[in-house]
């Protein structure tokens, strides 16, 4: 859980990040150096919902102007956090292309920037241009490569593969991978009982959907 948290916070994901380090701390009682880690996280966190208070309040503009003013103090001009808060906003104000160059910018410095790298991802993928589509499951393997925890990324490129691209097959693969790697993650479950029955095979998919259930007893959507 340490080493998890330790990667998750390389990316800037501290609330999952938070969460890894909560979770060693049941395994190891008393930890200081654990306790400090999720001290420090918790004021990261405080700010960056101080940070976001316009944007979660809806209040787009306000929290857009807010934001580029923060960029012109000096030597803030490149603080990337600040800069996919802009490009969040920008998405929200349904002006995703002014979003991607922004998103281009910081993972060009950083990589790893899981937040980045998903916001970028999920407007590529809304994109009728094949290019951008592409550039899209590219994005998602680079997160399922540097985030091996979370399933939602194999979710959502399996959609995009099967239901956009029509590689059902491929879909399934990234699927079974999800599966392979969390087998009680009842959305995966889930969401292989979609595409099989995407693909008419209705006992397949009643059979996965029952697996979601069997997992997750409140999976409403299974009953349908």
């Amino acid at each position: 859980a340490c080493e998890e948290g330790a990667a998750l916070n390389g990316m800037r994901a501290y609330d999952r990040a938070k969460g890894s380090y909560e979770r060693a701390l049941v395994i190891k009682p008393g930890s200081t150096e654990v306790k400090a880690l999720i001290d420090g996280l918790n004021a990261i966190l405080l700010k960056k919902k101080d940070r976001e208070k316009f944007h979660a309040l809806g209040d787009q503009d306000k929290a857009l102007a807010q934001v580029q003013a923060a960029l012109k103090e000096p030597g803030r001009s490149g603080d990337v956090e600040l800069l996919v808060l802009e490009a969040r906003i920008l998405i929200a104000k349904g002006l995703s292309g002014q979003a991607v160059p922004l998103l281009n910018t910081v993972l060009q410095r950083e990589p790893r920037y899981l937040d980045a790298l998903s916001l970028r991802a999920s407007v590529l993928e809304k994109s009728n241009v094949p290019d951008q589509q592409q550039a899209a499951v590219a994005d998602y393997y680079s997160l399922m490569l540097h985030d091996p925890w979370s399933p939602s990324y194999h979710h959502r490129l399996a959609r995009l593969l099967c239901h956009t691209q029509g590689k059902c097959d491929e879909a399934m693969e990234v699927l079974e991978q999800a599966k392979t790697k969390a087998p009680n993650d009842a959305e995966t479950h889930y969401q292989m009982g979609v595409l099989l029955a995407h693909r008419a095979r209705h006992a397949d998919a009643l059979a996965r959907f029952d697996g979601s259930l069997a997992l997750d007893n409140a999976c409403a959507r299974c009953h349908l």
